[in-house]
């Protein structure tokens, strides 16, 4: 917004410049006749004509030359904008790194820690889809027992959603923080609750420790380096994509991969959560900036494939010229 003032202070000083300019040429042009330079140079006139420019004109031009000088001022201070800005940018892109660094889990470090976090993902989501079907055609049969709402009631939310989704929230939840802490729902007569207890009681110890202190931390303060630049409104949108491009440069394969699961889960709705997807401005973060436009499109996906979920964000994105992911040969 302080850009644009400070152009339109300039325009108009250059206005008011011309503007005296055109003065000055139509008095002299008018007045021709009766001002001379050599002999019977008249000191009355011409002071009368130095007195006319210097009231009118010499007015016009010292207003202009006043915005000129604001308009100066207002640049300086969008500058002082930028270098503040930028300065508390790259120092979050400085923590985000340093998180990664300290990264340490399984006896693996920084990076390395992703592809174990998508492997323990991949076997979770296994054991919970199959968990959940069978608890399906349980619950049908009015077989399951004491869980504090009737079998045709879990048995007819069941049907009515989707198990893969269901999965995918439970996963990422249970990967975060362990099947004894988290649950769908804190109300115990909510289907997801009771679906939340019944898939715990059935799960086997899979001996994986939460990753919540890793990757809790990790995309808290990724999201908020986002919103960071999302925030500053007198970027250009181009300017902000550039910006957290910076950001997406520095994430692996496997970070592209955790963050597009991260997102399809209830830890990570803030990143999915969109205005519109036809319009990139206010598209959900992930598409907006194309944050996994690296991800590996041969990978064997779980839950649903990236380029299934983006499907209308790529389109937009490709009607601009842009591939929305960097290889766009995929196999669903």
């Amino acid at each position: 917004m302080i850009r644009y003032s400070s152009t339109l202070y300039i325009a108009f000083a250059w206005m008011l410049l011309v503007v005296g300019a055109i003065i000055s040429i139509w008095f002299l042009v008018l007045n021709s006749a009766d001002y001379t330079i050599g002999v019977g140079f008249d000191f009355e006139k011409t002071g009368q004509f130095g007195d006319y420019i210097g009231g009118v004109v010499g007015t016009v031009f010292a207003l202009a030359g006043t915005i000129l000088v604001f308009a100066s001022f207002v640049q300086q201070q969008h500058r002082n904008t930028i270098e503040s800005f930028e300065k508390n940018y790259f120092e979050m892109l400085r923590v985000h790194e340093d998180i990664v660094k300290e990264m340490n889990y399984g006896g693996k470090s920084s990076r390395d820690v992703f592809p174990i976090a998508i492997e323990q993902l991949s076997t979770i989501y296994s054991q919970v889809l199959a968990i959940l079907e069978d608890i399906g055609k349980q619950s049908k049969l009015g077989a399951v027992k004491n869980i504090g709402i009737s079998n045709e009631s879990l048995a007819k939310f069941m049907e009515d959603g989707e198990n893969k989704i269901l999965a995918n929230f439970l996963s990422v939840g249970f990967l975060y923080y362990g099947t004894n802490q988290f649950y769908l729902s804190s109300k115990k007569e909510d289907p997801l609750y009771v679906i939340s207890e019944l898939v715990k009681e059935n799960m086997p110890n899979l001996g994986y420790e939460p990753m919540d202190n890793i990757l809790g931390h990790y995309y808290r303060q990724m999201y908020q380096t986002v919103k960071y630049v999302v925030k500053a409104d007198w970027l250009k949108e181009k300017e902000r994509y550039d910006y957290v491009k910076l950001l997406r440069a520095q994430l692996s394969d496997y970070e592209q991969m955790m963050l597009f699961y991260n997102a399809m889960s209830v830890n990570g709705y803030a990143w999915k959560e969109s205005k519109s997807d036809t319009e990139i401005k206010n598209m959900n973060l992930i598409a907006r900036f194309r944050l996994i436009k690296n991800i590996p499109y041969h990978c064997n996906y779980f839950f649903v494939h990236p380029k299934e979920m983006f499907s209308k964000e790529e389109k937009v994105w490709k009607e601009k010229g842009k591939r929305f992911f960097e290889n766009e040969i995929y196999t669903i």
